[in-house]
């Protein structure tokens, strides 16, 4: 049955949060809101109930008003009309300043031990969203209660009646409690939200609701309808994340997630409370694995576990990521460092290296206005790889169960509480590795980096071959344990762990015949230039193309290509480099003869289309033409589309009327 007052809303609602096993958060919202069509304005009456030790020694509750977005001049979205004050059967005086509404709670009357203010507001509907993704969203949409009395209070427990015409489609960070009514055209529902840091609202006409449930999650997308496919995939994949998690981690924070349509030029995905987008740009199923399963780690990770700082801290998304990795290794088959080292699920490491061979400000931590200054992307490059990988680095030395466990641990004892760096780093340092404080002190800091190099200084010979004293140095900032391996020309090797070389070490192994080559870090753990790995080698070629250092990669591709020549990733991406310089027949030669099945999977599509462009560059357009309607439909089912499209119409192959688009 609806609600018909806001009071008896909070009521039934607190009523039903206080046996539902969920913590009291202190601050509840009753809203009742209608979507208004025609005056694209979303109408809404909020009771606000919040402690009393939230109001200032001046009796004032303070209102965020610009955290639901501001105008173009910077004055906030909503409005607010009217601020009631039931309990003194008044209205409230209110004063605005920089964006932030106070209230003045009455002088002379004893402050009850919970407030309540009924607020009248309006904002209008979010048009910069509908540009973005067709649709209008809010993160945030109601004035938010701005703590400076006492504690901060992160969390709040909503109940909101939600009114909007049967034509519009409808998702919320709130689970839909009880019937829906519908009367002429317009259609209520009730959505509950117990302890949340917010409210999200996703609505638009043209959209549909595809809902899925599994293990006692349920799981709704929020799509075209041309998409309900793609993203009913996407809903799967995230139960079948989600319940990895939860058999990983021995529970699930999340009893409802929204999946929200994500726009087409971006590709990853973002998350809300209770809900997350997912781009559009990539939607083939590797990534579909991938990114689901690192949304869904944030609910842990940065959402439950909180950040120190920020909620999605480098700590809390390195957190995550680690756990993103292992299961997307146990997906795969993989070990979890070929799965570091893998492109298909996140590419930390190229990331990692990226920022360090760009040059680009390293320092973790840095504050939101000194991040919008700079001209790169932080959020991926430092915020995320540099963090993650630095955990990576050093759960490495203490084991992936060990550290299974201590992530198992914290999240038991850190729900919805903030977890400091220093309490994380003293944990990870009794569970086995030693100078973690130190070692994460300089991964925080711009000059932090791990560099070894090794000698070969003497050989003697030895009654059973020849012994040979091998110097290592420690070139870099940071000392991390390091594999040597010394082989000989009879094809032994001999290897020697290092714990941490603080300057330089020496030691000697006998082989039988003589040395004929050192290798540093033969396991591919270490991001250091001079790895003998070739999977870390793979890592450096990538990033030096992605930083658009193209005159190195391209001296040192061929050069990886020759011992490794089925990488067809780094033979795709020599291509690539080949074709912007107009270097056809280099294109040509590099790529004619190794396209066997050429789109079975996605980087084997992207080099046919180079192939293709390459072809018809140098006026073979019959091949071009065949190549290139070869792998159309494949190209479609690897979320490429838009790349086959541009090469069509490149090459001036569409047909004159015809849309390419499908």
């Amino acid at each position: 049955m609806k609600c018909l007052m806001s009071a008896l809303c909070l009521l039934s609602f607190l009523a039903a949060s206080a046996g539902s096993g969920e913590p009291p958060s202190g601050l509840s919202y009753s809203i009742q809101a209608d979507i208004d069509a025609r005056a694209k304005v979303v109408r809404a009456k909020a009771t606000v109930a919040l402690p009393s030790t939230s109001v200032t020694d001046a009796r004032e509750v303070s209102l965020d008003l610009k955290s639901s977005g501001t105008t173009p001049d910077g004055r906030p979205q909503l409005t607010i009309q009217r601020v009631y004050l039931p309990g003194w059967q008044r209205d409230a005086s209110m004063k605005e300043a920089d964006g932030v509404l106070r209230v003045q709670i009455p002088q002379g009357v004893s402050l009850p031990s919970v407030i309540q203010l009924l607020i009248e507001y309006s904002i209008p509907f979010d048009s910069d969203s509908l540009k973005n993704y067709g649709y209008y969203l809010y993160s945030m949409w109601y004035p938010d209660v701005v703590s400076s009395g006492g504690a901060e209070m992160r969390f709040r427990d909503f109940s909101v009646s939600m009114s909007y015409p049967v034509s519009f489609t409808v998702l919320t960070t709130g689970a839909r409690e009880g019937s829906s009514t519908e009367r002429a055209g317009i259609k209520t529902e009730q959505f509950v939200a117990p302890h949340v840091e917010g409210f999200a609202l996703g609505f638009g006409e043209g959209f549909v609701l595809t809902p899925m449930e599994r293990g006692g999650t349920r799981v709704i997308a929020f799509c075209q309808p041309e998409l309900a496919a793609t993203y009913r995939t996407i809903a799967e994949a995230s139960l079948d994340a989600i319940s990895w998690y939860r058999e990983t981690y021995g529970f699930s924070p999340l009893r409802q997630i929204g999946i929200l349509q994500g726009p087409k030029q971006w590709a990853g995905g973002y998350p809300m409370p209770n809900m997350f987008m997912v781009h559009r740009g990539r939607l083939d199923r590797d990534f579909i694995e991938w990114i689901t399963a690192h949304e869904v780690g944030h609910y842990y990770w940065g959402l439950y576990v909180l950040g120190d700082t920020e909620d999605l801290d480098w700590l809390e998304l390195a957190n995550g990521i680690w756990a993103d990795q292992l299961y997307m290794a146990r997906k795969r088959g993989r070990s979890l460092d070929e799965q570091w080292r893998s492109d298909d699920a996140g590419d930390w490491y190229v990331d990692f290296v990226r920022g360090m061979i760009g040059n680009h400000e390293q320092r973790l931590g840095i504050t939101e206005e000194e991040e919008t200054a700079l001209d790169f992307d932080y959020n991926s490059l430092v915020r995320h790889a540099k963090g993650a990988v630095g955990l990576f680095l050093q759960a490495r030395r203490i084991g992936s169960e060990k550290f299974l466990a201590l992530q198992r641990q914290i999240l038991n004892e850190y729900a919805h509480r903030p977890l400091p760096v220093s309490e994380f780093v003293e944990r990870l340092e009794k569970a086995g590795a030693a100078g973690a404080g130190e070692f994460f002190k300089k991964w925080k800091r711009a000059d932090a980096t791990i560099a070894y190099a090794a000698e070969l200084v003497e050989v003697t010979p030895d009654p059973d071959g020849v012994t040979c004293k091998i110097s290592v140095a420690r070139q870099g900032t940071i000392p991390y344990p390091v594999s040597v391996e010394v082989r000989d020309t009879a094809g032994q090797a001999i290897r020697k762990e290092l714990p941490g070389v603080e300057s330089e070490e020496t030691f000697e192994v006998t082989l039988s015949t003589a040395p004929s080559e050192i290798c540093l870090d033969s396991d591919g753990i270490l991001p250091m230039w001079n790895s003998s790995h070739a999977g870390i080698r793979r890592v450096f070629l990538r990033a030096l193309y992605s930083e658009s250092l193209t005159e190195p990669f391209v001296q040192l591709a061929p050069l990886y290509l020759t011992e490794h020549p089925d990488d067809a990733r780094i033979r795709m991406t020599l291509a690539a480099a080949h074709f912007d310089r107009r270097r056809y027949a280099d294109v040509i030669a590099l790529l004619e003869s190794k396209l066997d099945a050429p789109c079975s999977y996605r980087v084997g599509c992207m080099s046919a289309m180079y192939l293709a462009r390459a072809l018809g560059q140098v006026g073979r357009r019959s091949d071009a033409a065949a190549l290139l309607a070869s792998v159309r439909d494949a190209s479609e089912k690897e979320g490429l589309h838009d790349r086959w499209t541009a090469a069509e119409k490149e090459l001036g192959m569409a047909e004159p009327g015809r849309r390419s688009e499908r």
